[in-house]
């Protein structure tokens, strides 16, 4: 992708870093405009999914494989702080209050 598109390979490489990385959302966006900025803004019709809680700690647990009803409310049953819709982590053990409920232990 590198060679053949370059354009597309920055705009990939930087969405994963801010997913998977914790990048700050937004930072070294050339004007290529990432959708992944749009998502991460609460535009769009998914943004009622995610009941006011911060897309990236909803998608530490989707990119797990559950789905985003089920972590919101696993969310909401363990009392996790929306904050504004602000991005922030997740203390050791709520992230394992999450996972159990998750997990259905």
């Amino acid at each position: 992708m590198l060679l053949k598109s370059p354009k597309e390979f920055e705009r990939v490489a930087r969405d994963w870093a801010v997913v998977y990385a914790g990048a700050p959302v937004g930072s070294a966006d050339n004007g290529s405009g990432s959708s992944l900025d749009d998502n991460r803004q609460g535009a769009g019709e998914d943004s009622a999914k995610y009941d006011g809680y911060n897309k990236n700690l909803i998608d530490r647990f989707t990119s797990m494989g559950f789905d985003v009803d089920r972590v919101v409310a696993a969310f909401r049953y363990v009392g996790v702080d929306r904050r504004g819709g602000q991005d922030y982590e997740l203390e050791e053990g709520r992230m394992g209050d999450i996972a159990a409920r998750l997990l259905g232990e």
